[in-house]
C-alpha cells in the first residue's frame, strides 16, 4: 500500500467567488466526508494535487494533516479544468483502517500476445475491478499478461490471480479482454445490379432495346 502525505490549509468561506479568489492563490477548494468523522473543509495548495496527480492518485491512501488533526482518506472525485487540466476542487472519502473499502482498481494488459502477433485485434472488455479491501490491501493495479494469448483465446475475472484479503465483487465469468480476427469488408454488389451483369432475364441489350417500326402494306 502507497501512502502520500499532504498538508492542507484551513478554510471557512463557502460561494463560487470565494472558491474563485481562492484558485487565484493558488489553493484548491476540498472537502473529506465518511465514516467516524465529521465533515470538513479546507483548502490545498495546487503544486501539491499536481504532484499527486502525476501517479496514479485514486487509490492511494492519504495522509491529510488539517491542522492538529491527521486523516486518512482516498481521492473520490478530483475535477479538472477542461481547458488547462488543472485540478478545480477535490473531494476526499475518510476511511478507517480497520474497515474495508469498496473500490475501482485499473486493469493494465502487459506483453504482446501471439494472437496480435498472427493479424488478430487484442480488445480489452473490462478496464477497471471491483474489490473490497482493507486500506493496508489496497493494490495499486490489476497487471495481467497476455503474451501467451492466442486467437480466439480470453481471459476472465476468474483468471487472475488475487492477493489475500481481497474480495472481487464483479463477476468471474466476466471477460477482461480476448483477441479476435479482424472484421472483413465485403463489398456486395446490389441484387439488381449483379442481375444485369451476368445477363439475366430482365437485362435489356442495346439490340434489343431498339423499337422497330411495322411496315406498311404497299399500294
Amino acid at each position: 500500500m502507497e501512502t502520500y502525505k499532504i498538508t492542507a490549509v484551513s478554510r471557512d468561506v463557502t460561494g463560487k467567488g470565494a472558491m474563485r479568489k481562492l484558485r487565484a492563490q493558488g489553493l484548491i477548494p476540498s472537502n473529506i466526508y465518511g465514516t467516524g468523522e465529521e465533515n470538513k473543509i479546507f483548502s490545498l495548495k495546487e503544486r501539491d494535487l499536481e504532484r499527486l496527480m502525476k501517479k496514479e492518485y485514486e487509490n492511494i491512501i492519504l495522509e491529510i494533516k488539517i491542522g492538529d488533526v491527521e486523516l486518512a482518506a482516498i481521492i473520490k472525485d478530483l475535477q479538472e479544468d477542461v481547458v488547462t487540466g488543472k485540478p478545480v476542487h477535490v473531494d476526499f472519502q475518510h476511511v478507517q483502517m480497520g474497515k474495508a473499502l469498496k473500490l475501482s482498481i485499473p486493469v493494465h494488459l502487459e506483453g504482446n500476445s501471439e494472437g496480435a502477433k498472427e493479424g488478430g485485434i487484442v480488445e480489452h472488455f473490462l478496464r477497471n475491478i471491483s474489490i473490497e479491501c482493507l486500506p493496508k490491501d489496497i493494490p495499486s493495479e490489476f497487471s495481467i499478461d497476455i503474451t501467451n494469448l492466442g486467437i480466439g483465446d480470453s481471459i476472465h475475472v476468474e483468471d487472475i490471480e488475487i492477493q489475500e484479503g481481497i474480495r472481487i465483487l464483479d463477476s468471474k465469468k466476466t471477460v477482461i479482454c480476448s483477441v479476435v480476427l479482424p472484421a472483413k469488408i465485403v463489398e456486395e454488389v446490389p441484387e439488381e445490379e449483379e442481375e444485369l451483369l451476368e445477363g439475366e432475364e430482365g437485362a435489356v441489350t442495346p439490340e434489343e432495346g431498339k423499337v422497330e417500326k411495322e411496315s406498311t402494306p404497299e399500294k
